[in-house]
């Protein structure tokens, strides 16, 4: 191949993620998750999980933050707040989160871009290089952008309303002409109850200032890096008076 082109339940559940032909790794990569995507999609938007005690999981990931405050960004173990209107904050002491996904990030394949690529061509490009789609991977890139389009959504007040309808007032930013890295997973399909299906991309800009929820994008050179992840950490979080419509 051509390379260059919930309050926490302490209830534990290890999804064992194995390959037949994967050669073997010193150390394994264990995703850690809190709460489920279903559960987060039906309006679970509280959690007790702050962001210090998430980074004893990993340097690396995405989620959220309670009330659906913006989008989370954890890189190379920093995590950042991507606001509704596209501006890119230091995450501050006493923010909860409801949902994220973490990993400690160590790439095995890494590859290059040699032309320019809209999302779903990066994605079908990502496709050939995974050696099996039955599996997770951690996927960071970091190139120049041409365009970089996201999301972000304002924070929610109870009684919370499922993901679907919150989504219908989503603020949309566009970035032109942009450095940057986009932090994200591919997910199997089979997992869509637990977590995302699919890929599933958060951005944010080389001087840490823009960003969102990847929704497209044109990349017109890059560098890829990708981690697949042997197993799965689910944490439930108890959720206590809480109110969803």
């Amino acid at each position: 191949m051509n390379n260059k082109y919930f309050a926490p339940l302490f209830l534990v559940l290890v999804i064992a993620l194995t390959s037949g032909c994967a050669h073997a790794k010193k150390e394994k990569t264990i995703m850690y998750q809190y709460s489920t995507r279903n559960a987060f999609n039906s309006g679970v938007y509280s959690g007790e999980l702050t962001p210090q005690e998430l980074k004893k999981h990993g340097n690396f990931g995405t989620g959220t933050f309670n009330g659906v405050d913006g989008e989370m960004i954890l890189l190379d173990g920093v995590s950042y707040q991507a606001k509704e209107d596209g501006r890119i904050i230091k995450v501050k002491k006493g923010i909860e989160i409801p949902f994220a996904d973490v990993n400690y990030f160590e790439p095995s394949i890494n590859a290059s871009l040699e032309k320019p690529l809209s999302l779903k061509e990066l994605t079908e490009y990502l496709d050939l290089l995974i050696p099996d789609k039955n599996l997770i991977y951690a996927i960071k890139v970091d190139g120049e952008f041409a365009t970089a389009d996201t999301r972000a959504i304002e924070k929610q007040k109870e009684p919370y309303t499922p993901f679907e309808e919150v989504m219908k007032n989503q603020h949309l930013n566009k970035f032109n002409g942009i450095k940057g890295t986009l932090v994200g997973y591919y997910f199997p399909d089979y997992m869509k109850e637990i977590t995302s299906g699919g890929y599933h991309f958060h951005f944010i800009s080389r001087d840490r200032k823009r960003g969102g929820h990847l929704l497209d994008c044109n990349i017109t050179s890059g560098e890829i890096r990708i981690n697949q992840v042997d197993g799965m950490h689910l944490e439930f979080n108890e959720v206590k008076n809480l109110t969803i419509k």
